[in-house]
């Protein structure tokens, strides 16, 4: 449906001139037509969004009581006819304070198709990536309070477009890096600097290396400056350099360009002066990069947007201008050093024009011929188209349709559909724009060849296109340039998804899914399962895409957990024969048989009780439910229902031993058994050894000490001992429970008889007399 034109009015110039100079080659607008946006036009945007070398203009809204219309990112498209479409709307997610103020268009992520950032004043940027059907999605939202106005280019020099955004009270200049990595796909930076009301940003290769440049005003000081900060291609950038602007001026917009045709890029400043003056000022460059300022004489108008093109295919720019209040647009045909030589005034729709990012040019209509585009507050938006009258008309480039491709096949881009509707084409340059590098092999004559490469997204599955960009030239000097997108398929295989680890019990149902599996660029038609390794089991089929089997039951031979692990591979096949697979493991729980742990003295006497303990036997996977102490010596057992048991050692001849063997046996929750034995030595105990008898001789009434250190123990120790006396006259024993007694003799001469027991760990004794006798000598004379 072609776009109904609201109104159209003519535009007539109003011609200025500052000093005598011929007149050659004037630029001229058809009269200005006006499509209605509905709600307030804030910002606008000229490219070619959908790649068929026609130029589209994209417009942000904002609220003005149109529900309909009110936050809409509009995008008119030209047709083939070289008119506007209706537009189609996406919604923009705005309110009253956060408008979308600033917009431009790039190839944000590297896919060789034009994205757009719409930056809503001090709070966010919005990026709508464009999609292969031409759609676009709004892939990510940066919150950002330097988004007062933004700029698209590649600032870092590596082939894909950054945005670059400053704030209006935000310290600081922004830089998001885009980057053609489809998940992480941007670096911020963020350069101090101080911002100006102005809010004056702008993009240009300033030294020539291929990369864009970085120019803002700024503070510095407290004074306004022109801020430079030069790319140095690999992500950085040189120290900025700083150019004071008086502080009789204040800045409303910048633009940058060759302004003087001498090769070299200018910056064109429209400020506000002393006294209400308004005033154009100029930093022009010099051969060394510097920049030098010139002062214009004043000018009616307070300039509001300010913008350089060549209108009029003439190989220079011209210099237009949109007053802040007003009905016209200024086109300045040449600067000199110190004023404007030549000034045309058209009318345009009265507004107030304060958007720096309110205009834009571009073709159209398809004719050849620039034109501007105006975003009017209360209009809408202002088409005024570039008139051919005396005026060269620049070639036709065709690079020619877009193709799809697939790896290794060798592809024909033509360019011979190019014409040149007044001359002839005299060259042909094709080159590359985006995309895996490829050799291309231009003959110079409107074709070109190359080998196309596999996509360096085929491992997400994704297309990748190559952006090829042909330029002509004709036989007046006059370039065209268009692109042809080519799409490299790949026709990559159906991706293979399962759940491909799984743990599982004994006898449990198991499903193995794999409906999950995808085919980026048709559809898969079959599913294939197989096991490829484990216990065999038998699998059925549930479904066009699942299956299922009964875990097998294992006993593991070892007391602890262990696994079997079973592996099935899915194999899936798209509609066009490919083929991936998948494997899906399931680890499957064997039954752990209980651990008999038997414990007990290892060495016991005759007679003695001894205690057979199994509690410390477990189950890694369960619980033990019995146990069950058996002998293998023919010995009694006596078990509990704890796991202990007991047995009276078996009496057996002195100095002799007996080794029996017990075996204990547990079973689990799962009637799985476990034994283990364990050995139980015997042996008689030995009582103690006591000396002979002793005969001891005292004096009367002398203390005496009964000793008994001569004992000992030959398979323990003694533990006890106890003296007491057999026969005499009847002494008091102290001591009698230790090794060593003592006691008074009596007074008369006589034998007394102690005797000794001594008892060793084991509770044997013996006991052994010794004689005392008390006799008096008689000294010699």
């Amino acid at each position: 449906m072609k776009l109904k034109l609201l109104s159209k009015f003519f535009v007539l110039p109003s011609i200025t001139f500052l000093c005598a100079s011929a007149v050659s080659e004037e630029v001229q607008f058809q009269p200005a037509e006006i499509y209605s946006t509905g709600s307030r036009a804030e910002a606008v945007a000229v490219a070619d969004l959908n790649n068929d070398g026609r130029d589209d203009v994209v417009v942000s809204t904002s609220s003005n009581f149109d529900p309909e219309n009110d936050f809409k990112l509009k995008i008119f498209l030209q047709d083939e006819y070289g008119q506007l479409q209706e537009p189609v709307d996406y919604l923009l997610d705005g309110d009253g304070t956060t408008l979308p103020k600033s917009i431009d268009v790039g190839d944000l992520n590297g896919d060789g198709l034009l994205d757009i950032a719409v930056a809503f004043d001090g709070e966010r940027i919005d990026i709508f990536f464009q999609l292969h059907d031409g759609t676009l999605v709004l892939n990510e939202s940066i919150s950002s309070s330097r988004s007062s106005k933004i700029a698209v280019a590649d600032v870092t020099g590596d082939g894909v477009d950054d945005i670059v955004g400053i704030g209006s009270e935000e310290v600081g200049l922004a830089i998001y890096a885009m980057k053609d990595d489809p998940i992480n796909n941007r670096l911020s930076y963020i350069y101090l600097m101080e911002p100006d009301d102005s809010i004056s940003l702008a993009l240009k290769d300033m030294n020539r290396d291929g990369v864009e440049d970085v120019i803002a005003v700024v503070k510095q000081s407290e004074r306004s400056a022109l801020a430079v900060m030069l790319s140095e291609s690999n992500g950085s950038f040189a120290p900025i350099q700083y150019y004071e602007i008086d502080e009789a001026f204040s800045v409303n917009n910048i633009s940058v360009d060759d302004l003087n045709s001498d090769g070299r890029a200018d910056i064109w400043l429209s400020v506000d002066g002393e006294d209400s003056d308004t005033t154009e000022m100029v930093f022009y460059q010099k051969d060394n990069g510097i920049l030098e300022n010139t002062i214009f004489a004043s000018v009616e108008d307070a300039y509001g947007m300010l913008l350089a093109y060549d209108l009029n295919n003439d190989l220079s720019s011209e210099f237009i201008a949109v007053p802040l209040q007003g009905n016209t647009i200024s086109i300045h045909r040449k600067l000199s050093s110190d004023r404007i030589l030549e000034h045309f005034s058209y009318d345009i729709p009265e507004d107030s024009y304060n958007n720096f990012q309110g205009i834009d040019v571009g073709d159209i209509n398809s004719d050849g011929i620039p034109d501007v585009v105006i975003a009017s507050p209360s209009t809408g938006l202002v088409l005024l188209k570039g008139n051919t009258q005396g005026i060269n008309l620049a070639p036709l480039a065709d690079a020619g349709d877009d193709q799809e491709t697939r790896k290794d096949q060798i592809i024909l881009l033509d360019g011979t559909h190019s014409a040149d509707r007044d001359g002839s084409i005299v060259d042909y340059r094709w080159r590359q724009v985006s995309g895996s590098p490829v050799t291309l092999n231009d003959t110079s004559n409107g074709f070109a060849t190359f080998l196309a490469p596999l996509s360096k997204y085929s491992y997400l599955g994704m297309d990748e296109s190559l952006v090829f960009e042909l330029e002509i030239e004709d036989n007046e000097n006059i370039v065209s340039v268009d692109k042809a997108i080519i799409t490299l398929d790949g026709n990559i295989p159906p991706t293979a998804i399962t759940n491909t680890f799984q743990v599982v019990g004994a006898d449990e149902v198991v499903t193995l899914n794999g409906s999950s599996s995808r085919d980026l660029f048709g559809e898969i038609i079959s599913y294939e399962w197989k096991q490829v390794a484990g216990e065999p089991v038998e699998l059925e089929q549930e479904s066009e895409t699942t299956v299922s089997f009964s875990s097998p039951v294992l006993i593991s031979s070892y007391p602890f957990i262990s696994f079997e692990i079973l592996e099935f591979e899915l194999v899936v096949t798209d509609n066009e024969g490919l083929e991936s697979s998948v494997i899906a493991q399931v680890n499957v729980q064997k039954l752990a048989p209980p651990m008999a742990i038997p414990v007990a003295a290892q060495t016991v006497y005759s007679g003695e009780e001894v205690l057979l303990d199994g509690r410390m036997s477990s189950d890694a996977d369960g619980e033990i439910v019995s146990y069950n102490w058996r002998s293998l010596s023919d010995i009694d057992v006596v078990n509990y229902p704890n796991g202990t048991a007991s047995f009276i050692a078996p009496i057996i001849s002195a100095e002799s031993r007996a080794l029996l063997t017990f075996e204990l046996e547990v079973e689990d929750n799962d009637g799985l058994k476990s034994t283990s034995m364990i050995n139980v030595t015997v042996e008689r105990n030995m009582p103690p050894i006591v000396p002979s008898d002793l005969m001891k001789i005292v004096q009367p009434n002398s203390p005496v000490i009964l000793d008994a250190s001569g004992a000992f123990d030959r398979d323990g120790e003694i533990v006890s001992y106890q003296w007491q006396q057999v026969s005499g006259p009847s002494v008091a024993i102290a001591n009698s429970n230790s090794i060593s007694a003592n006691f008074t003799a009596p007074s008369e001469q006589v034998t007394l008889v102690f005797a000794v027991t001594v008892t060793d760990d084991d509770g044997e004794s013996s006991t052994f007399d010794t004689s005392v006798r008390v006799y008096e000598l008689i000294p010699s004379n």
